[in-house]
């Protein structure tokens, strides 16, 4: 059984060698590691040039983002299990490969396309939460919002090869919309109950900033898969319509005092 671990750099220098040290320190060796660099201006480049005998496929250039770098880098891939990390995630000890084998296993023999799993979420070198888990009827929660916490996800290469890349339409839910497609496909998946992902806290769809966009892309990812209504007005709706009204006026302190709170009460009531 064969991985390949594919990651995005852009201006990753704070970041990359936690990332990529905490890979090439796997216990598990049969592992290909794939770089797509978006043309870096800090001190990413050098930093991955030090590496580069160790990737099998490496290449720094202009692109579209982050889903237009994983598709360049799956077109390279060779591993039975694909999994994408973003330069700031990390593996969180040298046997997390090791570990899901079993569920990857699994997978195989039931012709599973995913194989998921919880995340351990850092804000501030701080686990504050712990999310990820499992669903009777995982289509129909994926019908509302991305329950599956990619960080850590493993995507069968073939299966995954069935149905396209990734759309790069789409600048954040692109992950949403391609694991919503392998899971109407082949309607099963394998979730392993425990973290070997490390996810920092600030990524595409979690900063203020890009939460207009999040909820135009989550409209449009409705439209497209016809899931109705094209605009769900729920709970997690109105308190994005919040956050965005306090970021407008400035007040993205109270914003990231909110998200603290929350991943507390969450982690006090899952005990």
């Amino acid at each position: 059984m064969q991985f390949s671990i594919i990651i995005a750099t852009y201006n990753s220098e704070k970041t990359l060698i936690r990332c990529l040290e905490s890979v090439f320190s796997q216990t598990c060796k049969d592992v290909e590691v794939l770089i797509k660099d978006g043309a870096s201006t800090d001190n990413t480049v050098s930093l991955l040039n030090e590496y580069a005998s160790q990737f099998s496929f490496y290449k720094s250039s202009a692109d579209s983002g982050v889903y237009d770098a994983w598709n360049e880098c799956i077109k390279y891939s060779t591993g039975d299990w694909l999994l994408f990390l973003g330069s700031d995630d990390y593996f969180t000890d040298e046997n997390a490969l090791t570990s899901v084998i079993p569920y990857l296993e699994a997978a195989h023999k039931m012709n599973a396309p995913l194989v998921h799993g919880q995340n351990l979420i850092i804000r501030s070198n701080e686990v504050v939460q712990v999310l990820g888990s499992t669903f009777e009827n995982l289509k129909a929660a994926l019908m509302k919002k991305m329950v599956v916490r990619h960080p850590g996800c493993f995507h069968n290469r073939v299966m995954m090869s069935e149905i396209g890349l990734y759309d790069t339409h789409f600048k954040i839910v692109g992950d949403y919309d391609l694991v919503y497609r392998l899971v109407s496909k082949y309607g099963k998946t394998v979730f392993y109950p425990f973290s070997i992902v490390a996810h920092v806290m600030g990524g595409l769809s979690t900063a203020p900033s890009k939460l207009e966009l999040l909820m135009h892309e989550t409209y449009l990812l409705r439209k497209k898969h016809d899931l109705y209504p094209f605009r769900l007005i729920d709970l997690d709706y109105l308190k994005k319509i919040i956050l965005i009204g306090l970021y407008k006026i400035h007040c993205e302190a109270i914003i990231n005092r909110i998200f603290k709170i929350k991943s507390r009460l969450s982690n006090y009531f899952n005990k």
